[in-house]
C-alpha cells in the first residue's frame, strides 16, 4: 500500500507493504534442535529456495529429512534427497561426515567393514564439537564406524574428562 498526501509544504510518502523477512535458516535450525523435523523441513526448504547456494541450509535440511531416524530405516527416496543435499553442502565437513554415516548405515554396510579408516577419523576431527553432538543426537546409528568415531571425538573433546 502506498499512501501519498500533501499538506502545505510537506509531502508524506508512507509505504506499508514491507513484510518482515523471516530467517528461515535460523528457524529451521532451531526446529531441528527441538526435534520438530516436519516443521524444520518446511523452513529449511524455504531457506534453500531463497538461497540455493547456502550450504548450511542444505546440511540441516538433510538432517531434518532423516526425521531423527536411523538412515537404514528411511525410504530410498528420502535417502536420495538426503544425499543430494549433502553433496550440495560438501564444503562443510559435517555434511561429508553425515553423508559417510548415511552411506555406511544404508544396507548395514558397517556389519561387514569393522576397521575404521584413518580418513574418517581425520574428517571427523574437522567437525566442530557442537556439530558432532548434533549428529549424535539426531542420527541414532549406533554400531556404525562413523558413530563410534563421532562418539570418541565428543568424549575426547570433553574438558571434564581426564
Amino acid at each position: 500500500m502506498d499512501i501519498t498526501w500533501q499538506s502545505g509544504q510537506f509531502i508524506v510518502n508512507v509505504e506499508n507493504n514491507q513484510v518482515p523477512r523471516i530467517d528461515h535458516l535460523r528457524a529451521g535450525i532451531d526446529l531441528v534442535h527441538g526435534c520438530h523435523y516436519a516443521e524444520a523441513r518446511r523452513e529449511l526448504t524455504r531457506a534453500v529456495e531463497q538461497n540455493p547456494g547456502m550450504d548450511q541450509a542444505h546440511y540441516y535440511l538433510a538432517l531434518a529429512l532423516l526425521d531423527g531416524c536411523r538412515p537404514n530405516r528411511c525410504r530410498r527416496t528420502v535417502l536420495d534427497r538426503v544425499r543430494r543435499h549433502l553433496r550440495t553442502a560438501s564444503a562443510l565437513p559435517e555434511a561429508r561426515v553425515l553423508l559417510a554415516l548415511v552411506n555406511e548405515d544404508d544396507g548395514l554396510r558397517w556389519r561387514y567393514h569393522t576397521e575404521i579408516p584413518r580418513a574418517l577419523v581425520e574428517l571427523v576431527a574437522l567437525v566442530a564439537p557442537e556439530r558432532v553432538a548434533e549428529l549424535l543426537a539426531h542420527v541414532p546409528a549406533e554400531g556404525t564406524r562413523t558413530h563410534r568415531v563421532l562418539t570418541t571425538a565428543l568424549i575426547s573433546d570433553d574438558p571434564d574428562r581426564g
